[in-house]
């Protein structure tokens, strides 16, 4: 029982005066630059609206907008072809 308890307590011993063991796990993961870029990105929209934010929401309501909805609306409307269309399908039921 005692000779568990030394050898318990040696490995502890041996474990805790081991380098990797006293540092935090994933600390050599960062290297100090962790969220650089998004901070960058956040002050950059941050200045642009401090400088002129009716252009800056507009600028951004215009780039959702862009964005959302298609360049070309499809505006082939022809009433022609249209009436033509809907004849025929009176005709096609009517038979």
């Amino acid at each position: 029982m005692i000779a568990r308890f030394l050898l318990g307590a040696l490995a502890l011993s041996i474990l805790t005066a081991c380098e990797p063991f006293n540092r935090p796990v994933g600390a050599d993961l960062d290297e100090g630059g962790f969220g650089n870029p998004t901070m960058q990105n956040i002050m950059a929209h941050r200045s642009a609206q401090r400088t002129n934010p009716i252009i800056y929401t507009v600028n951004a309501a215009q780039q959702r907008q862009a964005a959302a909805a298609p360049a070309t609306p499809n505006t082939s409307l022809d009433p022609v072809a249209i009436a033509g269309a809907m004849a025929t399908a009176a005709a096609a039921s009517e038979n």
